[in-house]
């Protein structure tokens, strides 16, 4: 299983260049990276692969359902799963620049 812990940049940081504390991504243009490749790796070696999108508390799942409506892939989404636990049950952690990724390493 592969974990992806979002931030809520489209809140903090703006969606786009007009916002002057925009980084040049958000959560859902690499939430959408990740998933194109993910959808790539999993029709070439033909396994099944599973996305836990654990979502920020000040996130809305609203803009990630659009993401991931119609997807191949196995997609769990939820914000009240236990983070440890999730890392410690994930083969893969991803995400942008959570202090998640500092634990999971």
């Amino acid at each position: 299983m592969i974990s992806f812990f979002s931030q809520a940049l489209t809140k903090t940081r703006g969606i786009d260049e007009t916002s002057s504390a925009y980084l040049g991504y958000t959560q859902i243009t690499i939430l959408d990276s990740l998933i194109k490749a993910l959808r790539y790796i999993q029709s070439e070696c033909k396994r099944d692969i599973a996305l836990f999108i654990k979502l920020h508390p000040k996130e809305s799942s609203d803009e990630v359902d659009k993401l991931i409506s119609g997807t191949q892939l196995r997609i769990i989404m939820d914000k009240g799963v236990n983070s440890r636990e999730l890392m410690l049950s994930s083969d893969v952690v991803s995400g942008m620049f959570t202090m998640v990724l500092v634990e999971a390493f």
